[in-house]
């Protein structure tokens, strides 16, 4: 266990892939351990690597699946089924991911699971369907997780899916049933205030548009979008934004607008755009450069991008081939124009058709399985009745002398059993108050051993002479006695898995305090609701509350005479708020918030992304206000979202 924890901490705080060296470790802990907690520790680094290394998160969501599978152990099977339906389509094994959502939703059936878990397998099912590049499928395997989200009361995760089943009717065509669908999920994200969620919906709801020749609405939709992208920050956005914007404007024939968007995006070295953006836009501009009767701008612009010819992106080829033409067309090339104007035509004859017949036949076939399903069912039903009337008659023969004896066999077994039981029951206790013994010396040892290196960081800090070097340790040594005050607290409570958060929490801010020892008057104001969470939120959201306390403490009070902070956590329907706010110098200060580049704020980032939260930071020179809003339950599945 200490092996496996020193692990988990090593892959948070230094994002190292695992190797080989550690690998063969947690195989040979896999093929022999008898205790759950290895399946779960295995499965939390499975979930630490998604992001990072995916080889390393198979290995490891693998090794969990054979503990928990040995052992029987039904969380752990669940979490690593869900983990590697997640992760095998990745890899390019689709049978593979949709053989363990089967087994996902099989098990959540058997033992009446919690229904969250199954709409977590739909989602990755509906992905592992659209890499198949099965839409039909995909549409109803995510339009199910959208009804079930809806049930749940998960607005926020409905919309989501409601925006990916918008993305999958405008790949096989179907606009108005995109459109449908996207304005749907803006207005459940308007009523939840998701502003990122609507910029993205109102995204793809403009390049549906542009799709069906509407460009004069694509271009007042993606106006919104752009807006409400530049004010949440979100630059790279902006920037697909302004390419979706030129288009429309060269859709709309509005040539200038479209030159004043697009030629700056194709100047910029800084921009690094996909392959389909970067073809659309040079093909645009080639386009509006044979307008002007610009060919050698236009050879140019057709150069850069000729690698899309032998391209599999098929709607980009096509446009390709037909600006092709028009170049050649418009140096008196003939022959050549005519070549790529064939090419231009057979290719989208070819996709339009393909698209909407493989959709057609999809459906086609799946009415013809459900009608044999349904004749089925009907012969069966009729043959079940036979049987059942011939098996009455020979049961209310035998059923009285089977009564008779089946009494005495009940009252004998009944009394055995209650024995086997109190013998069972003895040895649960026991192996029960045993493990809970394992438990707490883990968590008492592993406590001893951070305050170990908190102390040697205390030591080192004192005798550095350097300030950056001293505050560097103080942060690190505070980061170390947030996670020893939580096995601190789960040694000392009865429930060996989970701590109230207001307890952590003042314990974490105590710290600080004594740490940094500020001379001014700092007052620090707690409002955190009683909540029991389970460790392996506690340690992220632990960590994130020391840095954001630490900031303000160390940065919000330059040359102001007093300060107060204010830590607020209050759970909000299906999610958790952390908010932590001062009245210091705010954004427009010189030193706060911290750098993007430090390591506290790719902390804060990185462990938010564990959580899958969204943060917010507002502030002027009244002070800095960060919220931090995350879901009860952390989902890997989540990770698989189809945004274009």
């Amino acid at each position: 266990m200490k092996k496996i924890y020193y692990l988990f901490l090593v892959s948070i705080c230094c994002h190292l892939p695992l190797k080989a060296q550690n690998a063969d470790r947690l195989i040979s802990l896999a093929k022999t351990t008898t205790d759950t907690l290895v399946a779960d520790e295995l499965y939390g680094l499975a979930k630490k690597y998604f992001s990072m290394n995916m080889d390393s998160a198979l290995t490891l969501a693998l090794l969990s699946a054979e503990v928990s599978e040995r052992l029987n152990y039904i969380n752990g099977r669940l979490n690593s089924y869900r983990g590697l339906s997640a992760m095998a389509p990745r890899f390019g094994n689709i049978e593979l991911g949709l053989r363990y959502v089967d087994m996902g939703i099989q098990l959540i059936e058997t033992h009446n699971l919690p229904l969250v878990q199954k709409l977590n397998f739909l989602i990755n099912k509906g992905a592992s369907h659209t890499y198949q590049n099965e839409m039909g499928a995909a549409i109803e395997t995510s339009t199910e997780a959208y009804q079930l989200a809806l049930e749940l009361g998960l607005n926020k995760k409905a919309a989501l899916i409601l925006n990916n089943v918008g993305v999958l009717y405008r790949k096989i065509s179907e606009y108005d049933k995109a459109i449908e669908t996207y304005q749907k999920s803006i207005s459940l994200r308007t009523e939840l205030n998701d502003s990122l969620g609507i910029a993205h919906s109102l995204f793809n709801l403009g390049a549906t548009y542009s799709k069906i020749d509407s460009s004069a609405l694509a271009f007042d939709v993606l106006k919104r979008a752009k807006l409400i992208f530049k004010n949440l920050d979100q630059k790279q956005e902006v920037i697909d934004c302004d390419l979706a914007m030129g288009t429309a404007a060269y859709a709309l024939e509005d040539f200038e607008k479209a030159r004043d968007l697009l030629i700056p995006l194709e100047r910029n070295e800084n921009i690094n755009f996909d392959a389909h953006s970067m073809y659309m836009l040079h093909l645009g501009l080639a386009d509006m450069a044979l307008m002007d009767q610009n060919t050698s701008e236009a050879k140019r612009l057709l150069e850069e991008v000729e690698a899309v010819a032998t391209s599999e992106l098929v709607q980009e080829k096509t446009h390709y081939f037909e600006i092709k033409s028009k170049y050649h067309e418009a140096i008196k090339d003939y022959k050549n124009a005519l070549e790529y104007g064939k090419k231009y035509q057979d290719i989208y004859t070819i996709k339009f058709n393909s698209e909407k017949l493989k959709y057609r036949e999809e459906m086609e076939a799946k009415f013809q399985n459900a009608k044999k399903d349904f004749e089925i069912t009907q012969l069966e039903k009729q043959e079940i009745l036979i049987r059942q009337k011939l098996a009455a008659s020979r049961q209310r023969n035998i059923i009285l002398g089977i009564g008779m004896l089946g009494l005495a066999v009940f009252v004998w077994s009944l009394y055995s059993l209650n024995a086997k039981i109190r013998r069972q029951n003895k040895e649960i206790s026991k192996a029960n108050k045993d493990k809970e013994i394992l438990l707490k010396e883990i968590h008492h040892r592993v406590k001893n051993n951070l305050q170990v290196v908190s102390s040697l960081l205390s030591m080192q800090a004192r005798q550095t002479k350097d300030d950056t070097t001293k505050s560097a340790l103080n942060s690190s040594k505070a980061r170390v006695q947030s996670m020893s005050i939580l096995h601190q607290s789960l040694y000392g409570d009865t429930n060996l898995t989970s701590v109230y958060i207001d307890h952590y929490i003042n314990e974490i801010i105590e710290n600080i305090i004594d740490t940094y020892h500020s001379e001014k008057p700092i007052s620090v104001t707690i409002d955190i609701e009683k909540i029991k969470m389970d460790v392996d939120e506690l340690v992220p959201l632990g960590l994130i509350v020391n840095e954001l306390i630490t900031n303000a403490y160390k940065y919000a009070f330059v040359d102001r005479p007093s300060g107060m902070i204010t830590v607020r956590f209050k759970k909000q329907g299906a999610y958790f708020l952390l908010q932590v706010k001062d009245d210091g110098i705010g954004l427009n200060g010189n030193q706060y918030p911290t750098k993007e580049d430090s390591l506290g704020q790719k902390l804060i980032k990185e462990f938010t992304h564990c959580l899958e939260g969204e943060i917010t930071i507002q502030g002027d020179n009244g002070g800095t206000d960060i919220a931090i809003l995350f879901p009860e339950e952390e989902l890997i599945s989540s990770n698989l979202v189809l945004q274009e």
